[in-house]
């Protein structure tokens, strides 16, 4: 019984940070990912922070604060010169900003760097990519 009553407080303790958490407006987790070929995470290759500076430019952008938005981005290019998620959100915000011809070039950037074979997160930027780039055709 004593036992069964820690596991209980311990999953409500958890509901509560996890409740209040999104009660508070936050919708996003990090998770660090599985180990890639080399054996390494993503805390070891230092893509947690690629990845953090990705989410602080998107918050920007949807901010409004493009400009912002641009530069964190720019950071994580430099992280990461060869990461297809960089280049998808530097494509929202150019295009957010009627950069129209450097949201494109970003969007297909993005495109070349993908692998074929991907997962639901590489399909889902790849599919954010090519929407840039026919948003751009609807304003030329």
């Amino acid at each position: 019984m004593l036992v069964l009553n820690r596991v209980y407080r311990s999953m409500l303790r958890a509901s509560v940070v996890i409740a209040s958490l999104w009660l508070a407006g936050c919708d996003t987790l990090i998770l660090v990912g599985p180990a890639n070929q080399h054996g390494q995470t993503a805390a070891d290759t230092g893509l947690v922070a690629v990845d953090n500076l990705i989410l602080k430019g998107d918050q920007l952008r949807r901010g409004g604060r493009l400009s912002e938005a641009a530069a964190t981005l720019e950071r994580a290019l430099r992280l990461a010169p060869r990461s297809p998620d960089v280049y998808v959100a530097l494509s929202r915000v150019k295009l957010d900003a009627g950069q129209y011809g450097a949201a494109k070039q970003f969007a297909q950037k993005a495109l070349s760097l993908f692998p074929e074979n991907t997962t639901w997160k590489a399909d889902r930027a790849k599919s954010e990519a090519k929407w840039v780039i026919s948003e751009v055709a609807k304003h030329r």
